[in-house]
């Protein structure tokens, strides 16, 4: 990726809304990955390619696997999210659908 302000490396064909989104670093931002107004990533993350924040989304010292989409004003606080399941740092697990989880996510390609 390329350093396009301190702690901050995005890669090719990214759309970001630089002016309604909160990026601090250290983060580094995948290829193809769309983060929409209202969004804020808090390193250390790493948001793979491919990716889709929806509006309001935040994600804070957390890993997204590639192709994963965040539902509009979700919160991913120290996770390890795919598009299939997220780990919480306490090593819980929570499958996508599963309707005992308040947070929505998905796999962006479909």
């Amino acid at each position: 990726g390329k350093e396009v302000k301190p702690g901050v490396w995005i890669g090719p064909n990214t759309s970001i809304d630089w002016e309604g989104a909160e990026i601090t670093g250290p983060v580094y931002i995948g290829s193809s990955v769309k983060i929409e107004a209202g969004c804020s990533v808090i390193g250390p993350a790493w948001i793979g390619h491919g990716c889709h924040l929806r509006a309001g989304a935040n994600v804070i010292r957390s890993v997204l696997f590639e192709y994963t989409r965040l539902g509009e004003n979700m919160e991913f606080a120290e996770m390890i999210v795919s598009p299939c399941y997220r780990v919480d740092r306490t090593g819980n697990t929570v499958y996508v659908g599963d309707d005992r989880c308040s947070l929505r996510w998905g796999d962006a390609r479909g």
